[in-house]
């Protein structure tokens, strides 16, 4: 008796939980970026492209990322199996 006492205490709390979170979901909008306008004209992406080359740069950015990510992943590796301090 005591027990389902305090099973129904849990599941209320899990029901709020539950509502408040659904409450802060409807709120909020289903996509933030829908009014914001990032396209840039034509033109002006291909005299930005001539003085700095974009492309080069976003994939040296993603090789080092991954390198890094790869890095970090490693060392926690090995800290873990107390390879490395």
């Amino acid at each position: 008796m005591i027990a389902d006492f305090f099973i129904m205490i849990i599941n209320f709390f899990i029901w709020l939980i539950a509502s408040v979170v659904t409450l802060i979901t409807a709120i909020l909008p289903e996509d933030p970026f829908q009014t914001v306008d990032l396209s840039l004209p034509v033109e002006i992406v291909g005299y930005m492209n001539w003085c700095f080359p974009f492309s080069l740069i976003v994939e040296t950015l993603a090789v080092w990322g991954m390198a890094m990510i790869a890095w970090f992943g490693i060392s926690i590796l090995l800290r873990i199996f107390k390879v490395v301090e």
